[in-house]
Order: C-alpha cells, then sequence, then structure tokens
C-alpha cells in the first residue's frame, strides 16, 4: 500500500469503511503466498444483468483497472446458477462459450420457484444439485468475461471462437531485476491461456515472504528429531506414531477422495432422488467394490455395448439382480453433465419400456449407472422388440409434459431383460422441447455415426423426427441381423435402400425372418425405409395427432402388423 511500495499492477487501496480493496470493487478477503493467489468478494453484487423485454439477458465480469494483472482462478471458483429451467452459460471476449450450467423444476412447475430456491431472494438453499440451482467448475481462469442467461428449449446463437495469442514473459536473467528480494527464495514462471509471468517462492526448508529481503526464514526440522531419537523408547514410539499417522493419513486421504467424487459426479441430487424415493433408499447407493466383482473389474468380455458416451458392462449383484453398468469413457465436464442429465429425466419418466434405474455407485471418477438388464432372435421377438421400442418413444414424444427427444437411438441402447423385454437406455444427451415449440436448435450435433438424422447434423434444427429416423436404421439392423458399419461401401442405410428400390431386398434380410415373417417382413421393410426419408416431415410419427387422425403411428403399424398378418 502506497507508491513504492508494491510491483506495478499490484497496489491496493485502503478504504476506512470497506477495507483493502483490489480495483475499485473487490474487496480482499485472503492474500496466499504459497499460492500466488488473492482471495476477494465483488462488492458491487457480482454480474449485474440486463433483460430487454424477454426472460433472456446478458452481463460481464471483469476486474476493473486490475484487469490483465490478476486473472480469475479457475481451481478456487465455481459458477452458480438458481432459478427454474434456465441456462447461463459463461462466453469469452469473442462470444465464444466457456462453460454452461442449467437448472431445472419440476416439469409441470415451469414458472414456479424449486424447492432448492428461496422464492424471495432467488438465493439457492444447501446443494447446487441442478433442481432449482446448478453449479459447475470455471476450465480456464480468465480476467474477464461476459455471461448470457437463456430460458431452456429458445434458440441458442452460435458464436465463432477465436483463438488469441499473447507474447510470454517469465523470470528475467538478470536475479537483480526480479521481484524475488528473499536469499533463500526461487523465481518460477507460470503460464497459462490468459496469463503468463512468474511467481517467487522460498526454496526448500523454507517459508515465508520471498518478495522482502531475508524474509524466507529457515525451518527447524531437526528439532523433532533430536527428541525422537535422544533414546531407545523415543525412537521406538516415533516409529510407531509414523505408521499409525501415515495409516491415518492414507484413509483421511481415500475418504476425501470418495467425498470429492461424490460432489463432482453431483451425489447430492442422487441425495434428494433417494429421500424422495423412500422405498429404494437402501439400495440405491452401490459401492466400487461390488461394481468391480460383478463386472470382475470390467473385464472386456463383461461388455454388453459401448458407444461414444461409455460403455455398458452386464452384471450380476450379491441379491441376485441382472443388471447393466454404464460407464463413461472419460471424465470431462460433458460426461458428468450427461450423467445428471440421463439421472434427471429418469426420475421423472415412467415407462414398461424405458430403461429403470436401479442405482450408481459415485467412489469413483467416472460415475456408474446401474440398469435393471438381459441367440438369434425370432422374427416374434424381433417384431415385439420393434414395437416396445416405438412404445417407449411415443411416451416420451407425447405422453410427458414436456416431449423428450432421446438423440441416441441405436441397438446397443436397447437393453433386454431376462424376458427379453425392450428398455431403452441411455439419457446422457437426451433433450426436452417446449410444447411452445416444434423443434429445438441444438448447440452441437450429438448422436453416433451410422444413426444420426442427416438433417439434423446439415441444419442442427432437433425434432422428435430425429428419432424416427435413428429407429429406421434400428429397425434395419432387425431385420438383416447386421449392425451399422461407418465405412462407405458397408452403409446399411444406402445398401438396404437400393435394393429394396431395386425390389432385391432379399438379397439383405435375414434368411430365418424371411421363413419366419412372411408378408410381415416386406410391411415392416417398407416403414423402415419411410423412416429414413431425408425431409422429416416425410418420415411417420410415433404416434397419431390429433390433425391426422387417420394417419397410423409408427405403433400402432407394429401392433397391426404383428396381431393381424395381411
Amino acid at each position: 500500500i502506497g507508491d513504492g511500495c508494491y510491483w506495478p499492477g499490484f497496489n491496493l487501496t485502503c478504504d476506512s469503511r470497506r477495507g483493502l480493496l483490489v480495483s475499485e470493487t473487490l474487496q480482499v478477503v485472503e492474500i496466499s503466498m504459497a499460492n500466488s493467489t488473492v482471495r476477494v468478494m465483488d462488492s458491487t453484487g457480482g454480474i449485474n444483468i440486463s433483460f430487454h423485454g424477454t426472460p433472456d439477458g446478458n452481463g460481464t465480469w471483469g476486474t476493473g483497472s486490475a484487469r490483465g494483472v490478476y486473472v480469475m482462478s479457475e481451481e478456487r471458483n465455481q459458477f452458480v446458477v438458481t432459478g427454474c429451467n434456465v441456462l447461463a452459460t459463461l462466453l469469452g471476449d469473442t462470444g465464444n462459450v466457456i462453460i454452461g450450467c442449467s437448472s431445472f423444476c419440476s416439469i409441470n412447475d415451469r414458472f414456479m420457484s424449486s424447492p432448492s430456491v428461496n422464492a424471495l431472494t432467488g438465493i439457492y438453499v444447501g446443494e447446487c444439485s441442478g433442481i432449482g440451482c446448478c453449479q459447475t467448475a470455471i476450465p480456464i481462469g480468465r480476467p474477464s468475461c461476459g455471461m448470457q442467461f437463456r430460458m431452456l428449449a429458445r434458440p441458442q446463437p452460435r458464436a465463432r471462437q477465436q483463438a488469441a495469442h499473447r507474447a510470454t514473459t517469465g523470470c528475467p536473467m538478470d536475479a537483480a531485476r526480479s521481484a524475488c528480494q528473499s536469499s533463500h527464495s526461487s523465481c518460477r514462471n507460470v503460464s497459462s491461456y490468459y496469463r503468463s509471468g512468474y511467481v517467487c517462492q522460498c526454496q526448500g526448508g523454507y517459508q515465508g515472504n520471498p518478495y522482502i529481503a531475508d524474509g524466507c526464514q529457515d525451518i527447524d526440522e531437526c528439532l523433532s528429531i533430536v527428541i525422537g531419537v535422544s533414546s531407545g523408547a523415543g525412537l521406538l514410539l516415533l516409529v510407531l506414531g509414523s505408521i499409525f499417522l501415515t495409516r491415518k493419513l492414507k484413509h483421511r486421504r481415500e475418504q476425501m477422495q470418495r467425498q470429492k467424487f461424490f460432489k463432482q459426479n453431483r451425489g447430492h441430487l442422487l441425495q434428494q432422488f433417494v429421500y424422495q424415493k423412500a422405498d429404494i433408499a437402501g439400495r440405491m447407493i452401490i459401492s466400487l467394490a461390488e461394481m468391480e466383482k460383478v463386472t470382475n473389474n470390467f473385464d472386456k468380455a463383461r461388455e454388453i455395448g459401448g458407444g461414444g458416451h461409455g460403455t455398458v458392462y452386464k452384471g450380476i449383484l450379491s441379491d441376485l439382480h441382472v443388471v447393466a453398468i454404464k460407464k463413461s469413457k472419460v471424465t470431462i465436464q460433458r460426461e458428468i453433465d450427461e450423467f445428471i442429465n440421463e439421472v434427471a429425466i429418469l426420475s421423472q419418466v415412467s415407462h414398461r419400456n424405458v430403461v429403470k434405474l436401479f442405482g450408481c455407485c459415485l467412489e469413483t471418477e467416472v460415475p456408474l449407472l446401474v440398469y435393471k438388464s438381459a441367440t438369434s432372435l425370432p422374427w416374434e421377438d424381433r417384431l415385439r422388440i420393434a414395437t416396445e421400442t416405438a412404445r417407449a418413444l411415443a411416451y416420451l414424444h407425447l405422453a410427458v409434459s414436456f416431449p423428450i427427444v432421446h438423440r441416441d437411438i441405436k441397438s446397443q441402447n436397447i437393453l433386454l431383460d431376462d424376458t427379453l423385454i425392450a428398455k431403452v437406455s441411455d439419457f446422457g444427451t437426451s433433450r426436452g422441447i417446449h410444447v411452445d415449440q416444434t423443434r429445438v436448435a441444438a448447440t452441437t450435433i450429438q448422436g453416433t455415426l451410422g444413426y444420426l438424422d442427416p438433417m439434423y447434423c446439415r441444419t442442427g434444427r432437433l425434432t422428435e423426427k430425429s428419432d424416427v429416423y435413428s429407429f429406421g436404421v434400428l429397425v434395419m439392423e432387425l431385420l438383416t441381423r447386421n449392425l451399422y458399419r461407418s465405412s462407405e461401401e458397408d452403409n446399411l442405410v444406402t445398401h438396404f435402400i437400393s435394393l429394396h428400390m431395386e425390389g432385391n431386398l432379399a438379397r439383405l434380410l435375414d434368411p430365418q425372418i424371411m421363413k419366419e415373417g412372411g408378408k410381415e417382413v416386406e410391411e415392416v421393410a417398407a416403414l423402415a425405409a419411410v423412416c429414413v426419408r431425408l425431409e422429416g416431415e416425410h418420415r411417420p410419427i410415433m404416434s397419431r395427432s390429433v390433425e391426422a387422425s387417420r394417419q397410423y403411428s409408427l405403433e400402432e403399424e407394429y401392433l397391426l402388423s404383428s396381431r393381424y398378418p395381411r
């Protein structure tokens, strides 16, 4: 504080009412020499949101005159959003999206505050589970950022991202020019996306302030050693104490690691779900040890499916429940967000052909979801699997308050129980569509190659007809007993449509179902071909609408085919 007492840009202001200030509005709470950080509180209330006649708003956050010197720490900050069915995103200087966070309330109470949020103050109460309040890590420290506040399911503008390059500076070649003034200090280069420079640290065996002369003082490591080895009894006590302390510290670290993963994997969301579903509270949380046991340490031989969002393993729990265990492949925020999205959706829907959430394990870095789970199939079973999948999609599209587009229908996501009843699973990338909307603009194209709707890939517009296309590919797989392969010459859809138009589809169909299905097979094949029409409006719908009462839905078509052969 005061001229000549600070490094350029790091001056503090002493205010009689608010104490030490960085810039004009940031109140200093703590300064850490060891971490080279200053913890501040924004006394003006953080980000100010500007609204212009709509529920959407924009705002900015920055460090004022200190901008360029201080960078927001990604390790020590969280992005918190409160409200109902809203999406808030942090933006970079060019409008590029840094991170986003969605806060949900009951789909029947879209404009009401969640129990997790104070209706008067808007401040979240308890943990931010994603219900009424959400929070997420900030991936890159920045000197400033913008913010957008959007109601969910509104079209999002796409922002172009640009890379910024900055000149790097580091420890001066001439040590005398360094800010490290203590004789027992050292200089360490620091570089990240938005900053470059150096910090001073006390050398090993010293502690204190490296920025002032003689600020790093010697640590007396020998004092306890002299006392410990002065006698045999003292030495024995030291050894036993060290063993005890080591074990205690190891146990403590493991406990903290489990707590860290539990929080990172949004364990509080599961706690709320368990509280509301008291009948399953005793078995919802499953230990990692049991997960490893039932999958033989996630043996590859236990894999029953997989894709871009994870691998599915088959297992038998100690209570003899046959389950499917989903494990995400990578540890990134997007995968955890999809895990949250899946739990939120599965906790709100109930259908015999939608997979039932049995429990989950949160003791690992990557959360594990456990579903109730199940050979060449005869035609009757294949037709029933297609029918039950259609029923599930019709339920998601029309029977819930918020129509849900699954967005990743494929054979690996259709689980079979021990009676071969189909269960639609993997809702990590699913999206809800508001009743006032007919389609949603997706920020990123998500799904699995080969099952993706071409119009969705081209325009980014997501509708229920995108699921219809994926369903058509699934039906083709049931008819041909072939899984989709990505090489152009083996493209199942192209090959299927080509042979169907030539009237030579028998070359591709499974001979077994040709014998068993007869005329039904031709009708289902024709329906599959219609499902993959390029134009979404020319594809059938999963359930019959009021305006088109004469048009059969996919579900009705399959039911007619299975009950009344023509």
